[in-house]
């Protein structure tokens, strides 16, 4: 439509993109840039930001619930054809999740599309607790994300436990797809993050 032409999202540049983006808002000293009561342009690796502060947190939240959402049938995809199923299934739904009947987002992202390949890859089967955290945070936070609401500035650091819990949602899903899989050694600098380690 409109002549526009779409290519896929390599899952590295997915993941690399929200490793780079949670290790800044792990810092600090770049939280505190949105705490402040005075106009600051934001330096970021690939943009200097010199509009709203609401605007830059809420751009970038999503960006990182969009990669997340992008990565999962990715790696579903890999994984069925590293185990031949890709041959033997129809896999369209890989194109739109929504085709396996949930109720919304989470059930048929993070539920019925992992539980298509294994019942154990559900994040329900897997992680009770962070299935109805995840659940919560579809709730309180992507849903009106999706739908016109932005983030103040001095909710930075909620921002960043938003990040904290997409990582654990990466280690969920790096628990059934080696990221070793994508590249030999990516796994390295994948898994097992440590920036959320930091208290304040």
């Amino acid at each position: 439509m409109f002549g526009l032409i779409f290519h896929n999202i390599p899952l590295i540049n997915l993941r690399s993109e929200f490793n780079l983006y949670s290790s800044l808002f792990s810092k600090k000293e770049f939280r505190d840039q949105f705490k402040s009561t005075s106009y600051k342009v934001i330096s970021l690796p690939n943009m200097d930001w010199g509009g709203s502060h609401n605007t830059l947190l809420t751009m970038l939240l999503q960006r990182a619930i969009l990669g997340v959402e992008s990565y999962i049938p990715g790696a579903i995809m890999i994984e069925a054809g590293r185990r031949g199923c890709l041959e033997k299934r129809d896999f369209e739904f890989l194109r739109n999740p929504y085709r396996l009947g949930g109720r919304g987002t989470v059930e048929n992202y993070y539920h019925r599309l992992p539980s298509e390949l294994c019942k154990d890859f559900s994040l329900k089967v897997f992680n009770e607790t962070l299935w109805r955290k995840n659940t919560e945070f579809y709730r309180e936070v992507r849903n009106p994300l999706f739908h016109g609401k932005e983030i103040e500035g001095k909710c930075v650091d909620g921002v960043y436990q938003s990040y904290i819990h997409i990582q654990d949602l990466y280690n969920w899903i790096d628990s059934w797809h080696d990221p070793n899989n994508i590249i030999p050694g990516f796994g390295n600098i994948s898994t097992n993050q440590k920036w959320h380690k930091e208290k304040g």
